[in-house]
């Protein structure tokens, strides 16, 4: 497989106070790699460093397979869509004239992947539910040429039933050559789509293995839930 993203030691905060501390990553294309933990663990922060957002305050990102430098504008253009947590519609737009801003974006290639936009092209995003809302999120980030999918807690309040929705079509998206870096809170459900999981505890990887190994350690993985003390990020 192809290596799209990777950290070695990756060290960043914010001012003098280090949220992560050695973290070592990587994101291949054609798989989904989940990013688990509790909250304040340092996955947003992570996620933020790994796309050029917060500067790194030691350690080696690497972004197709040279050193990453620039800023996430820029790293957008060579393809990595970042979809941050909580929804980032554009409330007053429409649904067609949010789909419209994405840079060389494909509108029908959206609604190919979320049909259910169609039929509300003309409705403005802040009318939209809160599913429909992430679907609308996602899809932006897709109608570009897109080899890497970085997303923080896409099913963040949704239902079960639109939060299903969401993980299936990622899955579908890795399953067509692009990778994923999932910080998810639904254990379970992103196992099920999930190739690979990294759990960070206290800003530190705790755990790193298959789906499959996770599925087995689940008891140990949970307790690093109840046992993650609040870091900054």
């Amino acid at each position: 497989m192809t290596e799209l993203l990777a950290c070695r030691d990756l060290t960043a905060g914010y001012g003098d106070a280090h949220a992560i501390r050695n973290v070592n990553i990587e994101v291949a294309a054609g798989e989904v790699v989940a990013l688990l933990g509790p909250n304040g663990a340092g996955k947003t922060t992570t996620l933020l460093s790994l796309t050029g957002v917060l500067p790194i305050a030691s350690g080696e990102v690497a972004w197709l397979g040279a050193p990453a430098s620039g800023s996430l504008h820029q790293r957008a253009r060579q393809g990595l869509a970042y979809v941050s947590e909580g929804r980032s519609v554009f409330q007053r737009l429409t649904v067609r004239q949010n789909l419209a801003i994405a840079r060389d974006g494909d509108a029908e290639r959206a609604i190919e992947v979320f049909p259910e936009l169609r039929k509300l092209l003309g409705r403005r995003a802040g009318l939209l539910s809160g599913g429909e809302q992430q679907m609308l999120t996602l899809a932006r980030a897709l109608t570009r040429p897109t080899r890497l999918l970085v997303a923080d807690e896409l099913s963040l309040g949704l239902a079960p039933r639109t939060v299903g929705r969401l993980l299936q079509t990622v899955r579908q998206m890795a399953d067509g050559g692009m990778g994923v870096l999932l910080v998810e809170q639904h254990v379970n459900r992103v196992l099920d789509i999930a190739d690979r999981v990294y759990v960070l505890r206290q800003g530190t990887i705790q755990f790193a293995g298959t789906a499959k190994e996770a599925r087995g350690r689940m008891h140990e993985i949970r307790g690093m839930y109840l046992s993650g003390a609040p870091s900054n990020g």
